[in-house]
């Protein structure tokens, strides 16, 4: 057999993925359902102000104070 013969061969008994499917994270473990979402304390680490702004999408993890401008990385509150 060629190996063109060969590839199209497994290529014919392959189940495809859809692209939507494909990246889709499922989980059947009780424990990584339950899991809260992490949560950022809103007070600067260097002047203990709470006016500050999030500097990522991911719920705040870096921050920047809006009373003294410093950026900082925010503590964990919860996990």
């Amino acid at each position: 057999m060629n190996p063109i013969n060969i590839s199209n061969n497994l290529n014919n008994h392959l189940v495809s993925t859809t692209i939507d499917d494909a990246y889709k994270y499922q989980t059947h473990s009780d424990f990584i359902r339950n899991l809260k979402p992490t949560v950022f304390s809103p007070i600067c680490i260097f002047c203990l102000s709470k006016n500050t702004k999030n500097l990522t999408k991911d719920a705040g993890s870096f921050k920047q104070c809006l009373n003294c401008n410093k950026q900082f990385r925010a503590t964990i509150v919860r996990n």
